[in-house]
Parts: C-alpha cells; structure tokens; sequence
C-alpha cells in the first residue's frame, strides 16, 4: 500500500475514537484489572452463538480492563514502554478481530515494530495530531518515531484495546480495517501514550510488515466485516465492508434483508488498492459515524454481493446475525423448580429443575412468606422501608399527614440548595404478587413543578426496574388523594417495591419542608410478605439442591437463578411453594 493513501485517512482515526470515547462515557468508565488475556490464535464457532459470546467477554472485553503500566514522559521526550500484559491485551484485540473474520489470529508483535510505534505514539500525544509523515520541528520527533508512523495505523483519543475498537469503526474507505484484517500480514507492532499533561492519549498499530506469501486463503473465501456468522453489536460499525482478491465491484450491487424483510443499502466506496479489492456500504438507516444500536432480539441480516466481475462466482450471500451477548439465553427459558409440595422442618428435601440453555452455573433461594395485611403511615419511623435522601430534611415528618401522626416525605429541599438526584424510599422486604395484587397509598404533591412521583419495581434485585406509575403536576394539591396501582402483571413475581421523586426539568421550588411528594396509609392487597431470602449455590455439574425448612407451619417460595459466562446472572425462575407442615 501506498504512504500517500495512508496520509489521507489519518484523520478517520480521529472520528472513531472519538464517537467510541463518547459511547464509552455514556456505557460508564472502564475499570483497571491485573487480568491476562489469551492473545491467540483462535478458532470461534461463528454458528455457535455461545461459542461467539464467550470469545467477546473473555478476550474483547478482559483486554479492555488490562491496565496500561506506561513508564514515558510526553515532557521529557521519553516514549517509554507500556506493560508486558498491555502489549498482549492489544494484540488479543488484533486477533480477536482477525479470528472473527476469518484471517490467521495468531499475528504476533516483534521488539523492534514496538519500539517504533511507541516512538510514533509519543509523537502524535506531543503533537496532538495525526501524520504518517512527521517532520521536524514536530514535537519528540524521532527518526523512529517517524518510521513508526509511516507503517501504522493511526488513533487520537484512545489507547491499545479501545484504540483497536476504534480503527476498526474507521470511516471513508475502511483503510484501517482492512490493514489489520490483512491475511498477508502475519507480524505487526503496538505503541501506546495515555492521556498525559503534555498531550491526549494516542495509539500506533504498526501493520505494514512483510506479507506473507503465498496469501492465506480466508475461512470464508473472502474478508467482510462484519463477518459471516454471529457477531456481538458492540462490534457492528455502520459502514460494511467485503474484501475480495481479484475482483472487480465497479458494477457490482449490495442488497440485504434483515430477519427475511428487505431494507435498502447505501453503496459507499469500491476500491482496488493496497490490501486487496473492497466494497463498503450502509446497511438500513443507520447514521454513519454512530454505535450501532443494541438489537431487542438476535436480528439476522442477509447479504448478498452480486455483479461481482473478475471472479467466480460472481454473487456471494452471507448472513450476519447481531446479538446482544449479555442475553445469554436469548429464548429465556426459565428453571423451573420440580419437588413435593410438602417439605417437613429438620430434614432435606430433594428439589430438581430443568437446566437452561449456556447457563455455567446456579443458585437457589427460599423466601419465607407471611400474610402481609399492615398499612405502613410511618407511624414507626422507617422499619419497613430504606430511604436515600440528600440528609438535609428527614422523610418521615408530622406536619402534613393524611391519617395518624406520620406520613412519608420525598423532596428536593436542602439547607444548601437543591440536591436534584433521585429521592427514594424502598420497601425492605419484597412481596409475592399474584394476577389480583395492588398497591394502595395516599399522594399530596406540593409546589410540583418540574417534578414526577413514580412507583417503580424490580423483580431481580434491582438490576432492572420498571415504572408502574407517574404522576407529573403543577402547583400543589389540596389534600391528599387515595391511588391504587394493579401489579397484576407480574403475577407470579416476587417483587421490591420503590417510590421514587424524580427531578423531570425545568424550574422547581426548593427552600421550604412544605414541597415534594407526601405519601400515608401505604397498603397491599392480595400480596405476601416475603423475608430476606437464603441464597445458596446449586452444587457444581447439577440441577438438584436439597431443601431444609428453617420453621414448621410457614409456606415458602424456592426460586433458581441461572449465571452465564461473562454477563453474570439471569432472572429469578417461577417460584414453587412449600409448606412445612406442623
């Protein structure tokens, strides 16, 4: 390939770091582990689902967490050198991507290419901008550093494992992909800079080595990205890509269907140079330069490259399927608990259940129930309930109430000024609900504007929770007013239960107790109270735990939970209830 194509799509490395960077602040910081990571060569499965979702979480993303050890100084010139563990989480994401597309992943990083992309790397953090051809007066200019930017794949922003990520979203004509999906290209080298006073964080993927010849005949006859088989959304870039040796795509045309329904394609380049022929395109109406969106269930797209001139065959159809790999049973069967009915306090109880599809793991749990008839007004303080508050007022107050001496109080006030994080009071215990179950209390919103009152619940601990009513008003209610909220349709559930003041925008009133929301008389129908539950470890390699009641005369409800590679728990299943006789 030619220097001067290389010059021209330095800056595209700019544009996808930068639109990763942004998804990574919006998914949440990554944290630093000392983990090691296999750098390969793999062999995923593409028609393996599971195959593909464990390679994706312990190779992309633990090579995302290896903290980087640099030992440079952007100030003093010194490129330094990132950690042994570093160096290898890059090259894992190198053959990662390699290994998924069908190339030989077993690309190694020799002393020498290192060196010099370290070299370019501190050049390009000193500098604060991209060149494969700096010259002096650029800042920490090295003849190394200038031989390593010549041969590399360039990255501002981002570094190692994430600059990978990034060069692979790449833009215009994919150059950076289609250099490090190269199958001719056996050894390659990494440089790294993290942010640092003296410049931004930079990366230099040194890929232009010796190929090898003769050039490895890909898995699939050719390279597209992204490939054939499942592949976990993270990875799906907007543009598309199909590198094929000898052919010809002036006249050829790109059609694609997602799950059997035909969506149009936008035909982007058609370019014969360097690493091979390509032809890259937008699938759908996804924006260019945008994550791709995470799928609500496994989306299979069909492609179809026709008019193919220069080869044979002339058309060439593959399906992508794009999934979310933290579904790890994307059917989502449930386990489902199969034993007597009747388990007698002081001795065990054999329960089994059914195994779900990828799970590695699970945990049992029983939760004792009890009728649940009280109405909690406060009268008690907070005994049935945990409250997360700013600490400047105190939730539970006398001066307005519906009924006795007390009543809930959630609001923005503080002494300092208005805290406008969520304000929240959470039931201690949960409930077991059934198809008749309801939640009974009385609202008073004062001085509302800019505000919502919401109830919301979570049936797997808090991980998720799903709002079952908002009240959004203006100005203050005269009294209070009694609600009643079905929770009919988590019939079989066990449920925590939260009520939630929420800061909705706009203007609000702070400065007086007397503002927010005011809750009394909160009450359940239908309902019962379920306790702290035991949680225990199914025994290893089994779908059978034993079950030993604590007291006589009580019903309880036994649930499993399955646990999958990488992605942790599922839900809870359906619980079966036992009742330990007197």
């Amino acid at each position: 390939m030619s220097r001067r194509f290389l010059v021209a799509v330095a800056g595209l490395g700019l544009l996808a770091a930068s639109v990763l960077a942004n998804n990574a602040v919006a998914a949440g910081a990554r944290i630093s582990l000392a983990v090691t990571v296999p750098a390969g060569p793999f062999n995923p499965i593409m028609t393996n689902r599971e195959n593909v979702r464990q390679l994706f979480y312990s190779v992309h993303e633990a090579a995302q967490l290896v903290p980087i050890g640099w030992t440079g100084s952007v100030a003093n010139c010194n490129p330094g050198t990132v950690s042994a563990d570093y160096l290898e989480a890059v090259r894992a994401s190198v053959n990662y991507f390699r290994a998924m597309a069908g190339v030989p992943s077993g690309t190694t990083f020799t002393v020498a290419n290192n060196a010099n992309a370290q070299a370019a790397a501190l050049m390009m953090s000193a500098q604060g901008a991209l060149s494969h051809d700096p010259q002096p007066p650029w800042a920490c200019w090295s003849q190394a550093g200038h031989d390593g930017a010549a041969t590399s794949n360039l990255s501002l922003g981002n570094t190692g494992p994430q600059a990978i990520d990034a060069l692979m979203f790449d833009g215009g004509a994919l150059g950076h992909r289609r250099n490090m999906l190269d199958p001719a290209i056996a050894t390659m080298g990494s440089g790294s800079v993290p942010s640092n006073p003296g410049g931004p964080a930079s990366e230099a993927n040194l890929v232009l080595t010796t190929p090898v010849v003769p050039r490895p005949t890909p898995r699939d006859t050719f390279v597209a990205w992204p490939p054939n088989g499942f592949v976990p959304y993270q990875t799906v870039y907007p543009r598309w890509s199909f590198n094929l040796p000898n052919a010809d795509f002036s006249s050829a045309t790109v059609t694609m269907q997602r799950n059997g329904v035909s969506i149009p394609t936008s035909i982007q380049t058609r370019d014969s140079d360097f690493a091979g022929p390509t032809i890259t395109w937008l699938p759908g109406n996804i924006a260019d330069g945008t994550p791709w969106p995470k799928p609500t269930a496994d989306d299979v797209y069909t492609v179809t490259i026709a008019n193919v001139a220069g080869v044979s065959p002339s058309s060439y159809t593959y399906n992508v399927t794009v999934f979310d790999p933290a579904v790890a049973d994307p059917s989502h069967t449930q386990p489902v608990v199969a034993g007597p009915a009747s388990a007698p306090s002081g001795q065990n109880t054999a329960y089994s259940f059914n195994a779900v599809p990828n799970a590695i793991a699970y945990k049992w749990r029983s939760t004792r129930l009890t009728a649940l008839t009280a109405t909690d007004g406060a009268e008690a303080g907070l005994v049935n309930f945990n409250s997360q508050t700013n600490g400047s007022y105190n939730p539970v107050q006398s001066a307005r109430v519906a009924a006795g001496n007390n009543a809930f109080h959630l609001t923005l006030f503080s002494s300092t000024g208005g805290d406008f994080s969520d304000q929240t009071l959470t039931r201690k215990n949960a409930i077991l609900v059934n198809a008749n179950s309801a939640l009974h209390f009385k609202s008073n919103t004062r001085n509302f504007d800019g505000l919502a009152a919401r109830v919301e619940v979570t049936s797997d601990d808090g991980v998720t929770w799903t709002r079952v009513y908002q009240q959004i008003s203006n100005g203050s209610e005269a009294s209070f007013s009694d609600k009643v909220v079905s929770l009919g349709a988590f019939a079989g559930k066990t449920l925590r239960i939260r009520f939630s003041l929420t800061y909705n925008g706009g203007s609000v009133f702070i400065g007086s107790n007397d503002l927010g929301w005011f809750l009394d008389n909160i009450a359940f129908t239908n309902t019962q109270d379920a306790s702290a539950p035991l949680v225990s470890d199914v025994p290893p390699n089994t779908t059978a735990f034993q079950f030993n009641p604590a007291q006589n005369s009580s019903t309880y409800n036994l649930q499993v939970q399955p646990q999958f590679f990488g992605s942790g728990p599922g839900d809870w299943g359906p619980a079966k209830q036992v009742t330990s006789p007197k």
